[in-house]
């Protein structure tokens, strides 16, 4: 018998860099490339796509995303008898959310259909959460979904609805689990599947002596850093003071703010250089814009710092900081508080407690000896629990139960 893959689409409607599309390449990579045939439809530069799914079909689409294309209805709301009155406002939503699907989110999912059906696909795998017109694409083509809910979402009736339109969910951690549970989602249907990072790619032995030149540091300076999206919610502002708090108590450690501007913020990204400034620690903080090299700056740091001030639903920076040796400064809510040993792999503070922020910076880095151990504890836990490899077999797991039928492949039977 020849030997057949399961073609699988995921759909990823981001375009800007983050968790969800670097979780999905890990995944695929580590995936079973006998059993699996992935068709990859992302928001993202193709280029970038093709790149970090070598092997896969890739096909570049960006949706009309209701969060980036609301500038219209910003200017309705704000107008005064939609402010004076709920009827108008609650009329307006309609009209907004009728036109949205007939015009919009149905246009959409035939696109994926269209792909889908020219690949056979067996199983549609929404890689960024409940949205419209994924699950539309799998309803029309008579197909499973699986949707990967990676965030937090208000318990509407909307929301509600298509929540349970999705045959099954994998939640990346326990706080996005009890969210799908509170929108009405059986537990049988919902699977917890932590997300995970390349060992290859984050460990001990990264060499970051380019990094040392290119900002002027010496071996050994104590240096602590957050990584990701420079947006309010992941707590720059809170990092930025405890950086205060940290300087004043150790003069030569430097700060570092890994990222770029995200979603368009620029206001937001030069807020924060203003208030390094209005500080004074222009020179105690360090803002690199986006690199390519993160894991060789991540082995430079001494702490990996997570300062969200809202509940982050997952955290790919933790492990990712944890699978490079070294211990963990994190906020305590949402995923953090599967992935943290609070005192063992790290601390976690409060979130929006930046002088408590400060003073577990503070701690770590006047004792090398406990970053040492927490950083080897570290890397324990995240080859136990967060390699992509386990992660890729849990999903194979899901998508083999749920695609439509395996008589044409391998001789696999449909589990009961």
């Amino acid at each position: 018998m020849v030997n057949k893959k399961i073609p699988i689409m995921s759909l990823d409607n981001s375009f800007t860099f983050g968790g969800a599309i670097i979780s999905l390449s890990n995944m695929l990579r580590a995936a079973d490339k006998t059993l699996l045939a992935p068709i990859i439809v992302s928001g993202q530069p193709l280029e970038y796509i093709e790149k970090k799914f070598p092997g896969c079909t890739c096909y570049h689409f960006v949706p009309k995303l209701q969060w980036v294309d609301n500038h219209t209805y910003l200017k309705l709301t704000a107008m005064w008898p939609f402010r004076q009155s709920r009827l108008l406002f609650r009329a307006l939503n309609i009209a907004r959310f009728c036109y949205r699907v007939l015009f919009i989110n149905f246009p959409e999912a035939i696109k994926y259909v269209r792909i889908s059906r020219r690949h056979a696909v067996r199983l549609i795998h929404l890689n960024n959460g409940i949205y419209l017109p994924h699950i539309l694409a799998s309803k029309i083509n008579g197909v499973p979904c699986v949707c990967h809910t990676r965030g937090f979402a208000k318990a509407n009736p909307v929301v509600r609805f298509l929540a349970n339109m999705i045959d099954h969910h994998v939640a990346i951690s326990s706080a996005v689990q009890e969210n799908l549970i509170q929108l009405g989602v059986p537990e049988d249907r919902i699977t917890l599947v932590h997300d995970a990072v390349d060992l290859k790619e984050f460990n001990t032995d990264v060499d970051f002596t380019h990094i040392l030149k290119e900002f002027g540091l010496i071996p050994k300076q104590p240096t602590y850093g957050i990584f990701g999206r420079v947006i309010g919610w992941k707590g720059i502002r809170e990092f930025i003071l405890a950086a205060a708090e940290v300087s004043r108590k150790i003069p030569d450690a430097r700060g570092f703010v890994v990222g770029d501007i995200s979603d368009g913020d620029e206001k937001f990204f030069h807020e924060m250089q203003n208030l390094r400034s209005n500080l004074g620690l222009e020179d105690k903080i360090i803002f690199t814009g986006y690199r390519k090299d993160v894991p060789a700056i991540m082995a430079l740091m001494n702490i990996i710092v997570h300062a969200s001030i809202q509940p982050e639903p997952f955290g790919m920076v933790i492990i990712e900081g944890m699978a490079a040796g070294k211990p963990i400064v994190a906020t305590r809510a949402g995923g953090p508080l599967d992935i943290v040993e609070d005192g063992e792999t790290g601390y976690l503070v409060e979130m929006g407690d930046s002088i408590a922020l400060g003073e577990s910076i503070t701690t770590l880095l006047r004792d090398p000896v406990l970053c040492k151990t927490m950083g080897k504890k570290g890397r324990e836990r995240v080859e136990k629990l967060f390699d992509n490899k386990l992660h890729a077999a849990k999903m194979e797991k899901v998508f083999l139960k749920f695609c439509s039928t395996y008589s044409d492949f391998n001789g696999l039977k449909r589990p009961r």
